[in-house]
């Protein structure tokens, strides 16, 4: 067995099923839901294989600016274009 090391990103999932990152609040309008409402967490390795790895987590629906910060990081941090 070969051992890899990966960077990967922690995202959670949140009480109305979009992925979010960790910390802060909702700004949706709706204030009674915080982030703290977690239904889950995510370790998704930065890996792109056959369309598999971070190309399919993409295709998660994202709260607010999540995705767009996802692009940004990937982009300038690290060298990712998907």
């Amino acid at each position: 067995m070969q051992h890899i090391k990966c960077p990967a990103l922690i995202m959670i999932d949140r009480w109305d099923g979009r992925m979010g990152f960790p910390g802060g609040t909702l700004k949706e309008g709706d204030d009674s839901h915080f982030m703290s409402e977690i239904t889950g967490i995510k370790i998704v390795p930065l890996l792109q294989h056959e369309n598999k790895g971070i190309n399919r987590f993409l295709e998660n629906s994202f709260a607010g600016s999540s995705r767009d910060d996802l692009d940004v990081l990937l982009r300038e941090v690290f060298h990712l274009t998907l």
